[in-house]
């Protein structure tokens, strides 16, 4: 957010220390929970529970220390809708270092002898070394959030929807789930007009100062910037609040999920 807002934020519950949220696959027994679900929950956080959460047989997701923990952190925040990505349909990719096999090393090496060290070396669809830095790199899903957007009468006459909130995560991932809902955080008490301000500051600084990149931490080490303020100050808060509720949770009823499992890594 815009240093105008900073400090806004305040978390629904007090803080306490943070863990890893990294969750293991789950079972399919969640879809018995949400079939009788009074509460409305959607489609898209039962599967990205279900990919979160590994469980004992019979237990649903949803009825676990750690379901519970999320839907309701999701919903105290406006219940941003839930899009699990991968290379094939995240809105934006990244690249990511990765620890080459002999036979990789192999295959740069032959390329070179015979064509010099020019050319980027692919390995699949989304693998590649590349000779400019000397890396292996991976193409990824990056995480983003999308805001909700409220059009204009006539565009809604011209039957354009309105755009909900979305956070596109990776599937089942905790730690992207609380990273973008900072940023849904930053917009949530603004009118349509402060928001399309905030998106022009977000972008003239991701302009000013660079994205991350394995060498600096660009726009995200910049204090008072919108993405420093999320990540660095507004993510932790939220990963401090989400440990919060678990471990209420887990006090109130240890018979709803088995600890061993819930956290594998």
């Amino acid at each position: 957010m815009p240093p105008k807002n900073k400090y806004k934020f305040k978390p629904r519950t007090q803080s306490a220390k943070a863990v890893s949220t990294k969750t293991s696959p789950s079972a399919k027994s969640i879809a018995d929970f949400f079939a009788n679900d009074k509460e409305n929950i959607r489609e898209d956080l039962a599967k990205f529970l279900a990919n979160s959460i590994a469980i004992s047989p019979g237990t649903a997701p949803g009825k676990t220390a750690y379901g519970r923990a999320i839907i309701d952190m999701m919903r105290d925040y406006g219940n941003p809708i839930i899009n699990e990505i991968d290379v094939n349909n995240a809105p934006l990719l990244t690249r990511k270092i990765f620890n080459p096999s002999d036979e990789q090393k192999l295959m740069v090496k032959k390329w070179q002898e015979q064509f010099g060290k020019e050319g980027k070396v692919k390995f699949g669809k989304t693998k590649y070394y590349d000779p400019t830095d000397n890396n292996f790199y991976e193409i990824v899903p990056r995480p983003t959030y999308s805001r909700s957007k409220e059009y204009s009468e006539y565009m809604k006459r011209n039957k354009f929807r309105d755009r909900p909130a979305t956070l596109n995560v990776k599937k089942g991932n905790v730690d992207d789930l609380l990273a973008e809902l900072s940023h849904h955080v930053q917009y949530l008490d603004l009118i349509e007009e402060e928001k399309r301000e905030s998106d022009m500051i977000l972008a003239n600084e991701q302009y000013k100062y660079g994205d991350s990149s394995p060498t600096s931490r660009g726009v995200y080490g910049i204090p008072d910037t919108g993405e420093y303020e999320a990540h660095q100050e507004i993510e932790p808060q939220l990963i401090d609040e989400f440990k919060s509720r678990l471990d209420s949770y887990l006090f109130k009823d240890k018979s709803a999920m088995n600890v061993e499992d819930l956290f594998k890594f």
